[in-house]
């Protein structure tokens, strides 16, 4: 039986001896009880799990496979995920927002989370534009809004500025805004993008921007752990790990504890921190889509769900381009499925 997490017990505060809880509270964000029923009801929409199907992507993959058809015939659209995202019990269906109304038209009752900004070419860093603002989420019926901040571009401060202007949106329609916090640019080597250190200074500084008041979750990737090599050539020279003085140095025991540290570990420092602490709950992205008939790709990717997820790791999952990358409903769908047997129940009281 799959395990049952409460986010109305997400912060922890230590008792005297600093070891054992005192007491605990909940998410931040369901503060606002308009915050609160949209949670309820992208829950009740995913069977009491947080599961969420994001479409959002057509800014920055390739466009041409939507003038293919799938095996009934139909073109390839945002209409196929949101049957997908009914049928295979997702929370919500994540689109842009002018994708988000003509799914609106046909699918009335699908909770949809409306994103906000989307990822661009730039020649210069990584970069998300806005698209839409809170207005169109408002109208459309939304039960939440999303950003992308990549912590690590030159583009942050433009894109913070934009998190500060949704958030404060968000406090005055009590709409939910969850952020996908993607370490990403110049700033931050391609290694680094996954590992906890870039994970928890992007989650700290969209929490800390916005006080997490109008947050409930966030997004991260799946984290990656720390090797030898990397240590050895220096990418860690920035953090608190460092590098070897000279080549062939043995590695310093608080080096090593983090090197030899296995994912599962290193995912539930990083984000224990976050629920306990900042309120907030965490999931995680569900990466690059397994090639068909590759069963060591989909091996991987079930390695990643059962380190990832957990009460002191993420509680659910936010799947894109593994989930509409499939093509047909019936395949979305029976990934949706093997999601959740993989996911616990969250519920709130």
């Amino acid at each position: 039986m799959a395990e049952t997490l409460n986010m109305m017990r997400v912060m922890a505060r230590a008792g005297d001896d600093g070891k054992q809880e005192r007491y605990q509270l909940p998410c931040v964000a369901l503060r606002d009880v308009r915050i609160l029923q949209h949670v309820e009801h992208m829950l009740e929409a995913g069977g009491g799990q947080l599961k969420f199907f994001p479409q959002d992507h057509f800014m920055e993959h390739k466009h041409l496979y939507m003038l293919e058809k799938d095996e009934r015939g139909q073109h390839y659209s945002y209409m196929l995920s949101a049957e997908a995202a009914v049928q295979g019990r997702f929370s919500a269906l994540a689109v842009l927002p002018t994708a988000a109304f003509a799914v609106r038209a046909e699918f009335p009752d699908l909770p949809l989370l409306v994103k906000l900004n989307a990822s661009v070419d730039d020649p210069v860093d990584k970069r998300q534009v806005r698209v839409g603002t809170i207005h169109d989420a408002i109208d459309v019926g939304a039960d939440a809004v999303g950003l992308t901040i990549y912590y690590g571009s030159q583009y942050l401060p433009e894109m913070t500025e934009h998190l500060v202007e949704v958030a404060e949106g968000c406090a005055e329609f009590g709409l939910p805004l969850i952020v996908w916090n993607y370490p990403r640019g110049n700033a931050v080597d391609k290694v680094e993008e996954t590992q906890v250190h870039c994970q928890f200074a992007g989650a700290a500084h969209i929490l800390e921007t916005t006080a997490g008041r109008v947050i409930p979750i966030l997004k991260m990737k799946i984290s990656t752990p720390y090797k030898k090599a990397d240590w050895d050539a220096g990418t860690y020279a920035k953090t608190k790990l460092g590098k070897p003085e000279k080549a062939g140095d043995p590695v310093p025991p608080h080096v090593a504890k983090w090197l030899d540290m296995p994912r599962a570990q290193l995912i539930e420092k990083l984000v224990d921190y976050v629920h306990r602490v900042y309120g907030v709950v965490s999931v995680m992205s569900g990466g690059e889509m397994p090639k068909k008939d590759d069963e060591k790709a989909q091996a991987q990717f079930e390695q990643d769900l059962l380190d990832g997820i957990g009460k002191d790791r993420h509680w659910g999952v936010i799947v894109g381009r593994s989930t509409w990358g499939l093509g047909s409903v019936d395949a979305m769908v029976k990934h949706g499925t093997m999601l959740s047997e993989h996911l616990p129940n969250v519920e709130i009281g």
